[in-house]
């Protein structure tokens, strides 16, 4: 099982897509929890369609903050037991001997509200004795590590939420990576960091899946970091792919001589060979771009994940140009896919999407 957490700071935002495409695509969620959403059920509804989960659920927005959705690959692993405008619990369905409950959780941000929070969180793990596992934004801190900045932090809040989570008898799980998962004005002399963003299980759960592992990962919008919770150690599934013409090589500055060159090359062949001809180098240098637009897009998430660790002037300046271009990048790939699947007809703000591939993959099985 592996499960997504962002708060991802409005899905409306048509920057958001790309991102969120891209987290589906490296990391194959099969269950999607989204906080702050700040759309309502018909637009999250719209994003399950295309991205090609079989089911979701969503809470809407309260005025213009909050909202929080859950999409999930196949409507079999599992099913909505309660939710509110701060939580969404569900029940997981591997099989009748190993059933458990995962639920995503969004703590108020104002201080004067901890105190709900906190009795949410002791409401639902009083709700059920399955083994439990809670990740979300919790707007919180635990220890005074988890903070880095000027602005303080009252010791109340520190313990409040420590006894809440030992009365809940949850545990929390190490995070892999940065040990940050939110940030302002980073690189300012008023900058804060702070670990809000968490993953915690009961001792039940603990003993079922005690490989887990919760590693933050990195985007470029948002000032959240996404997290990724996997229950178990799994492979990165690779897949080969065949060669198309694509129409984003126009724009590249060596394509006509690359047309020029390989036309050149068998002048004294007749048409068909020279096309043949034509294809095969096309065919070599396109294989050699897609790796490369690939690697450029893991390149830029490797270097925001190194910049993270510094504030200066120069590294903030830095950070912003990588964050930028791997934006454009994630939506050049969008134009790719849109052209394999032959659905010219959607709009801008629809990106890689399930259904693009799969229509995509359709077409080649046909031919």
């Amino acid at each position: 099982m592996i499960v997504l957490s962002w708060n991802c700071r409005g899905l409306g935002n048509p920057k958001a897509v790309p991102v969120l495409r891209e987290l589906i695509k490296t990391h194959t969620p099969d269950i999607i929890f989204l906080f702050e959403t700040l759309v309502h059920a018909q637009k999250l509804e719209d994003k399950r369609i295309k991205i090609g989960y079989e089911g979701c659920f969503a809470v809407n927005r309260e005025g213009r903050s909050g909202g929080i959705g859950v999409l999930w690959r196949k409507s079999s692993i599992c099913q909505l037991i309660t939710f509110s405008n701060n939580h969404v619990d569900l029940e997981i369905l591997n099989n009748d001997t190993h059933r458990w409950r995962l639920t995503g959780f969004y703590g108020y941000p104002e201080r004067h509200r901890r105190k709900e929070s906190w009795r949410l969180l002791k409401t639902i793990a009083a709700a059920s004795n399955l083994p439990w596992c809670i990740v979300g934004d919790f707007n919180d801190l635990l220890y005074t590590e988890d903070k880095k900045g000027l602005v303080e932090h009252l010791e109340w809040l520190f313990r409040g939420f420590r006894n809440t989570i030992n009365e809940c008898a949850l545990q929390e799980l190490h995070l892999q990576g940065y040990p940050f998962t939110w940030s302002r004005s980073r690189g300012k002399p008023n900058a804060v960091e702070e670990r809000l963003d968490r993953a915690f299980g009961n001792s039940e759960w603990m003993a079922q899946f005690p490989e887990a592992q919760l590693i933050n990962l990195v985007a470029p919008i948002s000032d959240h970091s996404p997290l990724l919770l996997k229950t178990v150690s799994t492979g990165i599934v690779t897949q080969k792919r065949r060669f198309r013409f694509e129409n984003k090589w126009l724009k590249e500055p060596d394509f006509q001589d690359l047309v020029q060159n390989s036309w050149d090359t068998g002048f004294n062949q007749e048409l068909i060979p020279r096309l043949k001809l034509c294809s095969e180098f096309l065919s070599s240098w396109g294989k050699q771009h897609f790796a490369k637009f690939k690697r450029d897009i893991n390149l830029y998430k490797q270097k925001l994940e190194q910049l993270r660790n510094f504030s200066d002037p120069g590294s903030m300046e830095e950070h912003d140009k990588i964050r930028k271009k791997m934006i454009d990048l994630l939506v050049q790939e969008e134009d790719h896919w849109r052209q394999r699947a032959k659905s010219f007809w959607l709009s801008e703000e629809d990106l890689n999407t399930k259904f693009f591939h799969s229509y995509a993959n359709a077409r080649k099985k046909k031919e």
